[in-house]
C-alpha cells in the first residue's frame, strides 16, 4: 500500500484492492526474541498484515505492516486521543486513483514500539483510511511504513503468521532462501518481474513491492499497458471502480500465463489493469505494483539495509490462484464489523445475473449469519468479512444468500464461477 509524496526520491500510489485471501494465525501475541531479533505474531485480513504497535507509550494499536508507505500514518482520530499534534508542515498523498489527493498531516519526534523494538525521533503522518476498515473488516487505528523496513531486516513468514525484526548487524544470509536484487529508494522498494502473456508475448519490468497492496497478485500501470499492448492478449473483465487514496481506481482484470520473480515462476495468475491514470501516476518505466498475493506463497524477508529480498517458497506456492467467482465486492460499515452490504456487482457475473444489487445487505450465506468476530459460547455458526469471501472465491460453489432490501427480505441462489 503505497502513498506517493513530494519528498520521497521514487513516488508512486496508494491502492487497495478487494480480493481476499485469509491465512489463519496465531492471534494477537510477542514471543521471547532471540538475540538480535524480536518476533511478533500477527493476523492476516484480506491479504493485510495487522500487527500490534504502540505510538508514544499508548494502548496497544492495530497497524498494517506496508512496504509500500512512505510514512507511519495513523488515523486523525488516533493521533488526536494520543494527543499528537500536526507541527503544520503537510504533504500530498497521491495515487493512481482519478480525484483529488489527499494531505497527509506530519507529525515529528514520535516514537514508535513494536515486537519488543523501540524506534524513537521517527516523523508520522494523519491520513484518514477508512476505507481499509470497511473493505478489510477488520479494525484499523492506522498503518506502519517504511522507516520500520529501513531500520530492520523483516521476516514474514505468512504460513506461521509471524513477523520478526532482525537488527541490520546480526542478520546472517539463511539457508534455503533465495536472494532478489531490490533497488531500495530511501523507504520504498523496486524489483524486477517477468510477465509472459495469453499470447505468449514475454515483458519485463520494474515493480514496486508493496506488502499492502491487498491480496492483488500485480497490478500494472496504464502507461505501461499502453507501451506493451500484448499484455491484453487475454479475456479483459471489467470492475467496478475501487475507493483508494486519491479517489476512485477504474480496473480490469484478466490471466497471465505466469509471472517470473528470479527463478520462482507462478502459473496462470490474474492481474489487475488500471484503466484510467491520473497526473502524475507513473511512467512506462514503472511497470507496476507486486502485491500479497504473489508474497504471501513465500517465506519473506525484506531486507532493505542489504538490498535484497529473501524468498523461500511456501506450501501456498503450487496453488490455483482464486479471485472473485461470485460478482459480488462487499464491504462492511463501521463500527458494525459484523453489516456485510454489497459495494458493487460485477457486470455479467453469478450475483447479478441472480439480481443482487448494490446497496443489498447479506443477513446469511448458506445459512450462516455475518459476524465482525465469533466470540467463544456464542450461539449458532457466523462467519466474517473475510470468510465470505473466501466462500465466493471458489468455482462451484452453491450459494444462497439471504439479502435485505429496502427492509425487505430477498433470497437469491447462485453457482459461482471463474470469471477471468
Amino acid at each position: 500500500m503505497d502513498m506517493r509524496v513530494n519528498r520521497t526520491p521514487i513516488t508512486f500510489p496508494k491502492i487497495l484492492f478487494l480480493i481476499v485471501l485469509v491465512v489463519s494465525s496465531p492471534g494477537w501475541s510477542q514471543t521471547a526474541p532471540a538475540a538480535g531479533a524480536s518476533t511478533v505474531n500477527f493476523i492476516q485480513v484480506l491479504g493485510l498484515t495487522f500487527i500490534r504497535a504502540r505510538v508514544n507509550g499508548s494502548r496497544p494499536l492495530s497497524m498494517v505492516l506496508d512496504t509500500g508507505a512512505s510514512y507511519t500514518v495513523l488515523k486523525p482520530e488516533i493521533a488526536a486521543e494520543l494527543g499528537l499534534k500536526p507541527n503544520g508542515e503537510h504533504l500530498q498523498a497521491g495515487g493512481v486513483a482519478q480525484g483529488a489527493d489527499q494531505t497527509l498531516h506530519l507529525i515529528q519526534g514520535v516514537t514508535l514500539e513494536l515486537a519488543g523494538e523501540k524506534l524513537t525521533d521517527q516523523t508520522i503522518a494523519t491520513l484518514p483510511v477508512d476505507y481499509i476498515d470497511r473493505e478489510a473488516g477488520h479494525p484499523t487505528d492506522g498503518i506502519l511504513g517504511g522507516s520500520i523496513f529501513a531500520s530492520f531486516v523483516v521476516h514474514e513468514d505468512y504460513a506461521a503468521g509471524t513477523v520478526t525484526l532482525i537488527r541490520p548487524g546480526n542478520f546472517k544470509a539463511p539457508e534455503g532462501y533465495t536472494a532478489i536484487p531490490l533497488q531500495v529508494a530511501g523507504t520504498v522498494s523496486l524489483l524486477k518481474l517477468q510477465i509472459q502473456t495469453q499470447g505468449g508475448d514475454k515483458f519485463e519490468g520494474t515493480f514496486l513491492l508493496d506488502s499492502g497492496m491487498a491480496t492483488g497478485n500485480v497490478f500494472l500501470m496504464k502507461a505501461f499497458v499502453d507501451a506493451h499492448p500484448g499484455l491484453k492478449s487475454g479475456k479483459l473483465l471489467l470492475l467496478p471502480p475501487v475507493t483508494a487514496v486519491g479517489g476512485d481506481i477504474h480496473l480490469a482484470q484478466a490471466r497471465l500465463a505466469s509471472i517470473g520473480l528470479g527463478p520462482f515462476v507462478l502459473a496462470n495468475p490474474d492481474a489487475l489493469f488500471q484503466e484510467q491514470s491520473s497526473p502524475g501516476a507513473g511512467s512506462a518505466s514503472l511497470a507496476g505494483i507486486v502485491g500479497t498475493g504473489v508474497l504471501q506463497r513465500f517465506d519473506v524477508i525484506f531486507d532493505y539495509p542489504h538490498g535484497k529480498l529473501w524468498l523461500k517458497p511456501n506450501a501456498e506456492f503450487g496453488k490455483p490462484f482464486l479471485t472473485n467467482a461470485s460478482g459480488l465486492q462487499l464491504q462492511v460499515t463501521p463500527p458494525e464489523f459484523g453489516r456485510v452490504k454489497v459495494r458493487a456487482v460485477i457486470a455479467g457475473s453469478p450475483a447479478e445475473r441472480a439480481g443482487v444489487q448494490a446497496g443489498d445487505t447479506i443477513l446469511a450465506l448458506n445459512d450462516q449469519k455475518p459476524t465482525a468476530s465469533v466470540q467463544p459460547g456464542e450461539a449458532g455458526p457466523a462467519l466474517t468479512l473475510s470468510e465470505i469471501r473466501q466462500r465466493l472465491q471458489v468455482p462451484g460453489n452453491d450459494i444462497y444468500l439471504r439479502l435485505e432490501r429496502n427492509g425487505k427480505p430477498i433470497r437469491v441462489h447462485f453457482i459461482t464461477k471463474q470469471l477471468s
